[in-house]
């Protein structure tokens, strides 16, 4: 998954870490697809102002599957200008 941000000019920018949760709630299933599942319980965050003279981000989310049935490993990376 690729995003990309932008920022106005005289706007503050922070890049916002959010991860963890011990608990998955599920969503609702429609069209054999579940929507709505989120992770509850034990979330974190962590906030990073940015400098004032970047104008945007792209953020790269990716899933990295594990052999034998062992759960995904994803990373995040994020490059600002």
């Amino acid at each position: 998954m690729d995003t990309h941000y932008g920022f106005g000019e005289g706007e503050q920018a922070w890049l916002v870490c959010s991860y963890g949760g011990g608990k998955r709630v599920k969503g609702r299933v429609h069209d054999g697809h579940e929507w709505g599942q989120y992770m509850d319980d034990g979330q974190r965050e962590w906030w990073v102002k940015l400098a004032s003279k970047l104008a945007m981000c792209d953020l790269q989310v990716r899933e990295i599957k594990s052999r034998g049935g062992s759960p995904s490993a994803w990373t995040a990376t994020v490059n600002c200008e």
